[in-house]
């Protein structure tokens, strides 16, 4: 999250300051500070939305893929923002998960 009043406009990249606003954003800091501190070799992803099999029913991109089917009002609207969607094989080896 960005901080509170920051500009919405600017991007945020991987040396934006860090803000978690909610408990699971907080979490997955303090997740990120954990394994940089170890001394476990990691690489550490920011993914947005991921998908594939075992998802949640109420999973955000079921709901937002089950809307725009369906031809919501939300799913009409030209949005400026942009996520990023990835198939769950696509990042973790299968025998991972």
């Amino acid at each position: 999250d960005r901080k509170y009043l920051a500009n919405s406009s600017e991007l945020i990249k991987e040396d934006s300051d860090l803000s978690p606003s909610t408990y699971y954003g907080k979490t997955k800091l303090l997740g990120e500070k954990a394994v940089k501190e170890s001394s476990i070799p990691s690489i550490i992803c920011r993914l947005g939305w991921v998908y594939g099999p075992g998802m949640r029913r109420a999973s955000h991109v079921r709901y937002f893929a089950e809307k725009c089917r369906h031809r919501a009002l939300f799913s009409r609207v030209d949005f400026s923002g942009q996520v990023m969607a990835v198939y769950i094989d696509d990042v973790v080896e299968p025998y991972f998960h």
